[in-house]
């Protein structure tokens, strides 16, 4: 296979801008499209060298990708952005090297990591825009995942506790209106034993023995709602070993996560 500098360049220039948008989509780093550019230019340049240098290129490889991350976002985090950046490289020439199997050997030739690509242009172009979009999409999804925080809470009321699993959300900004006391909402099926085997009915018929309020909400299609809500004794936060004090229990009926994950929604501010 023949070997020409200048598709070399273009080849990992777009790689490198792929690859730099997906870092800093990771990273949640809003990088200005010039920089990327800017960075991605040097990396295309080194590609060449690294291409041809032989043991060395290694070497200028993993140099050129920490200078690329500086260009791109500065020498803050560089550790943990050259880390990504790394994956996403990695990623990125395995959505490659399928492409490879599937249009045949001899059309893929690697060296020091550096790909150089003897593709028709339409087929170059598609590649690059699956292998993005893939790659965001899973890098989305990893995001979801670490972003979801799901907390055992005990909660205390007359005499009685019960654990529950809460999703920390923090869309649940509800709190009792006199009291200004976040409110937890959590699902009847788990929390009423904390009732002494009343049933849900009973419940709502006897507000004042059980002490409930009527606490105003609105969300998505449901512009004035109200659930009712009991003042807990106490809740523990358990995997955070501390005690959030006397907390509003928001009670509903809906089950709140289909895989049965969690049970409850805490507000960022509890």
């Amino acid at each position: 296979m023949e070997i020409y500098a200048d598709v070399l360049f273009l080849i990992n220039f777009t790689a490198s801008y792929l690859m730099l948008a997906l870092t800093a989509k990771a990273t949640r780093n809003k990088a200005k499209p010039a920089r990327l550019a800017a960075a991605s230019a040097a990396g295309g340049a080194l590609s060449i060298a690294c291409f041809f240098a032989g043991s060395i290129g290694v070497v200028i490889r993993l140099a050129g990708g920490v200078l690329m991350i500086i260009i791109s976002f500065g020498a803050a985090r560089i550790v943990t952005r050259t880390v990504i950046f790394m994956i996403m490289s990695a990623l990125v020439s395995a959505a490659f090297a399928l492409i490879g199997s599937i249009f045949g050997e001899g059309v893929i030739s690697v060296r020091n990591g550096v790909a150089y690509f003897d593709l028709p242009q339409n087929i170059f172009v598609i590649t690059f825009i699956a292998a993005y979009v893939l790659i965001m999409v899973i890098t989305e999804v990893i995001k979801r995942k670490k972003d979801v925080k799901i907390h055992t809470l005990t909660v205390r009321y007359n005499g009685c506790s019960v654990n529950v699993k809460a999703l920390s959300d923090s869309g649940n900004t509800l709190k009792e209106p006199v009291s200004g006391k976040s409110v937890v909402i959590a699902e009847w099926r788990t929390i009423y034993p904390l009732f002494d085997g009343a049933d849900y009915n009973d419940l709502i018929n006897n507000m004042d023995r059980y002490r409930l309020r009527i606490v105003p909400y609105h969300s998505l299609g449901n512009k004035n709602g109200m659930i009712f809500a009991f003042l807990a004794d106490d809740i523990i936060i358990s995997d955070e070993k501390r005690s959030a004090g006397k907390i509003y229990i928001g009670i509903t009926r809906e089950q709140l996560s289909k895989t049965n994950e969690y049970n409850a929604l805490i507000g960022a501010s509890v």
